[in-house]
């Protein structure tokens, strides 16, 4: 698809504006939650989580969500946080690592998974503390505690130089990466009272599904304990909704042959258990475009469009950008596929305003297509539902 010479500097315009913005956006979405404090007071209200990790080492909190200013609560002061939505519950925990062999103690909230005789936490750990060579699993720990002692579940991968024997002599040195299972010997002296359950470790995998039976089957043999696994729920995906309208140019080899209108109706549905800064995009529109070769014709087509969004932020002013599929249903000729790109902004979480360059790929365009080849649309919508 050629753009005009127009569009082009219009799209170079809107990419810097953009790249401005986003630069100095950072993602900021304040969910619904309580807190209980280490002297027994509470609160209620929302914190910032943009990750679990992200929880560490302090909580940004707002009485309302509508207030500008957050309050900083350090993580040593709170005992635990229940976040409404998905019924997750967050604990102040001991994580015990190692920095060149110096024993380190941190206070850290980790997501609780089971209670009881051994109660087990996941920790998500900080993205300057993880390195990962091959094995994905290596972004968390597991701390399990027992009566006041804690204990950190962890793997980590190292590098080390080996050589191989060969007949009398050694092949060259090489060099690879090893996985040091460090958990499964944390886990041989908590259960050295519990053969059953050591004999299990020499092949447990460093995964939610191996080691929660495994606590679960210790708390079963201490049952003056009382024992459950902490059950989240998933968050139900979020639907927004609105009306929009636009301008329309359209342009055909580079040139602008005709105005246009669009007026319809748009869905978004973000999935927050996968990324609430991605959103599936639906939407169904009238458009009309009038063209002049001597009289005026109008040409009216219901337009459909799918795709995706991606959002930099939750703030007041909040970049995004788009791209999809849509399908102009002509009333009068066959049906035309499109491709799609929309770069804009929401304002206050409610208005939306953004441009749209929707064209026919040059592969497929032909002598039979009804469509110029380029739609240039300046959007402006308004969002209901959940912002």
């Amino acid at each position: 698809m050629i753009l005009p010479e127009p569009m082009k500097k219009l799209v170079i315009l809107l990419i810097l504006l953009y790249s401005s913005l986003s630069t100095f956006s950072q993602y900021s979405y304040y969910k619904e939650a309580s807190i209980v404090k280490k002297d027994s007071s509470r609160l209620s209200g929302y914190i910032e989580k943009m990750s679990e990790s992200s929880l560490n080492p302090v909580l940004k909190f707002k009485k309302n969500i509508e207030d500008h200013e957050p309050t900083i609560i350090a993580v040593t002061d709170v005992n635990r946080v229940v976040f409404h939505a998905d019924s997750s519950i967050f604990e102040n925990v001991n994580y015990i690592w190692r920095k060149d062999s110096v024993k380190i103690t941190e206070e850290r909230l980790a997501k609780k998974m089971i209670e009881g005789y051994a109660s087990l936490y996941k920790l998500q750990l900080k993205p300057e503390e993880i390195s990962i060579i091959f094995e994905q699993n290596n972004t968390f720990v597991y701390v399990v505690k027992i009566d006041t002692n804690y204990y950190t579940l962890y793997q980590k991968e190292r590098l080390e130089v080996t050589s191989y024997p060969g007949g009398g002599r050694y092949y060259p040195e090489r060099t690879g990466y090893k996985l040091i299972k460090d958990y499964q010997g944390v886990l041989y002296y908590i259960l050295k009272d519990n053969k059953d359950l050591s004999e299990q470790v020499k092949y447990l995998k460093f995964s939610d599904n191996q080691i929660i039976p495994l606590i679960n089957k210790l708390n079963s043999y201490h049952s003056e304990v009382k024992s459950a696994t902490v059950k989240v729920k998933k968050e139900k995906p979020w639907i927004s909704h609105g009306p929009v309208v636009s301008g329309m140019c359209v342009f055909k080899e580079k040139q602008y042959i005709a105005p246009g209108v669009n007026i319809g109706y748009q869905i978004k549905l973000i999935y927050p258990q996968l990324s609430e800064k991605v959103s599936t995009d639906l939407g169904v529109f009238f458009d009309r475009y009038q063209l002049n070769y001597g009289e005026r014709l109008n040409y009216d087509f219901i337009r459909i469009y799918i795709g995706g969004m991606y959002q930099f932020n939750n703030n007041v002013v909040s970049p995004f950008i788009g791209a999809g599929l849509s399908l102009h249903s002509y009333l009068k000729y066959i049906p035309e596929p499109m491709m799609s790109g929309t770069i804009g902004l929401n304002l206050f979480k409610q208005i939306s305003a953004s441009v749209t360059l929707e064209g026919i790929p040059s592969f497929t365009t032909n002598k039979l297509n009804v469509a110029p080849p380029t739609h240039l649309l300046f959007n402006l919508g308004y969002l209901f539902g959940k912002k």
